[in-house]
């Protein structure tokens, strides 16, 4: 044992004690981070946990008339089952379609601030749902719904898998909207087969 502590005196310049009080100090700060990490991890499983309780849904419908299609519909279903109000909800698609680009289910007119200034949320047990006629089939795939929790995050979430997606996959999501609504002319289905 002697031969260890004249390691630590030739190496590190320490005695004995100094030695257990840096370990101590070491294992202080190590706890202090791991407890650090353990309550990040927690409070981003609530906030996961809260959005899921957002529930949103797509359907598609096609009324027939013999052995054609006479219309075609999609019908969204929203449901706030949380217990704070969900902000800016919006529903998007990778398709080009003039009803879902960019589809804000509340007011278009608003942003962010004014939104939520203004109360305009989905409150808690709030339900919504819309049927819209498409002129084309829009697969639920294609389709992904936004919104904003009590926290100020922004989740997305594909209507088909129910999967929240990765920051990245909703960067490409929101740049392919803006250039959307900024150049309607060109064909973007190309592009938005790699979003699906």
């Amino acid at each position: 044992m002697e031969l260890f502590w004249d390691w630590v005196k030739s190496s590190f310049a320490l005695e004995p004690g100094e030695f257990a009080d840096l370990l101590s100090g070491v294992g202080t700060l190590l706890a202090f981070v791991l407890g650090l990490v353990i309550l990040f991890q927690d409070r981003q499983r609530q906030a996961r946990i809260q959005a899921g309780r957002f529930v949103a849904y797509a359907e598609a419908l096609d009324d027939w008339n013999g052995f054609d299609i006479v219309e075609r519909h999609l019908i969204i279903r929203m449901t706030n089952t949380n217990d704070v109000p969900m902000h800016l909800v919006s529903v998007m698609t990778s398709q080009k379609s003039q009803e879902f680009i960019n589809l804000v289910v509340r007011d278009e007119s608003l942003d962010k601030d004014s939104l939520v200034e203004k109360g305009v949320a989905f409150k808690p047990g709030e339900n919504w749902v819309k049927r819209f006629t498409v002129s084309g089939p829009i697969l639920r795939e294609h389709l992904v719904v936004s919104f904003v929790d009590g926290a100020g995050k922004q989740w997305m979430r594909d209507l088909r898998s129910q999967k929240f997606l990765s920051a990245r996959k909703q960067r490409m999501i929101i740049e392919f909207a803006r250039n959307m609504q900024a150049n309607p002319a060109v064909d973007y289905r190309k592009i938005g087969k790699n979003l699906a």
